[in-house]
């Protein structure tokens, strides 16, 4: 059972779906959600790095990403590693949105991206999600005006 293991299978269940569709195991199809996945990591990079930088920074921080030993190795071969990793650049993509420009539905978007990044790669028992280090370098710049504005309205 999946509970057992802590993380519920998407990619595995979106592949054994391609592949009853395609009629039989094609493995390449496995490597493309891996592309595919890293990839949308990528955009969400690009669009966050653009906001901060220029555009030759801007194309070093996603030659970066895109180029790193992970990243190759990662879409090369079937794992879960590229959708965490997507989400995780998502989910940093529409918290900074919603701390500069605000908004429920920026917040709703906001929680429910991190509440995925968490199901699909929950941090180990006995911690909790604010030592998990790449929560917790996303929110703590954040921490501060986001909760303030919170206690404020919630």
């Amino acid at each position: 059972m999946w509970l057992e293991r802590d993380e519920p299978p998407v990619m595995n269940g979106l592949v054994a779906i391609t592949y009853l569709l395609a009629g039989g195991e094609v493995l390449w199809i496995a490597r493309l959600y891996s592309i595919f996945f890293w990839s949308i990591g990528g955009f969400a990079i690009y669009s966050l790095a653009k906001r901060f930088v220029q555009l030759p920074a801007v194309v070093v921080a996603l030659a970066v990403y895109m180029f790193l030993p992970l990243s190759i190795y990662a879409s090369r071969s079937f794992q879960v590693d590229p959708l965490m990793v997507m989400l995780i650049c998502l989910s940093a993509l529409a918290c900074y949105d919603w701390a500069q420009i605000g908004g429920w539905k920026r917040a709703v978007t906001t929680g429910l991206l991190f509440g995925l990044t968490i199901l699909r790669r929950q941090p180990e028992r006995g911690k909790a999600i604010e030592t998990d280090p790449p929560l917790s370098m996303i929110l703590s710049p954040l921490a501060d005006r986001n909760f303030r504005k919170l206690a404020l309205f919630g």
